[in-house]
């Protein structure tokens, strides 16, 4: 097992945290714009959405797991798929999944 130094480690806590708190607004920022969410064009109302399609429990949940994947495959040069099943419904994924015995 390698040590690592105090310093090291301080400077490794940093980096995670800076990588964090951009996902972090980008998912904000998903949640409640129409498009841009980076912000590569300056902010302006009618960027705002009107109103939220889908429903509060699926929409941010869908925006946190598509951010944390894109930081996933850009740091790991990953090929992943990300599937949806009918309705988004986590519970019919789960009662579809192949068990595991």
């Amino acid at each position: 097992m390698h040590a690592i130094s105090r310093q090291a480690s301080s400077r490794l806590k940093v980096a995670v945290m800076d990588v964090m708190s951009q996902v972090d607004a980008y998912w904000r920022a998903a949640n409640y714009l129409l498009d841009d969410p980076l912000l590569m064009k300056p902010l302006r109302p009618e960027h705002i959405k009107p109103r939220l399609l889908g429903h509060w429990g699926t929409t941010p949940g869908l925006n946190f797991c598509f951010a944390h994947l894109n930081r996933i495959i850009a740091e790991r040069d990953q090929d992943m798929a990300f599937r949806l099943t009918r309705r988004n419904s986590w519970a019919e994924a789960w009662r579809r999944a192949p068990s595991s015995s």
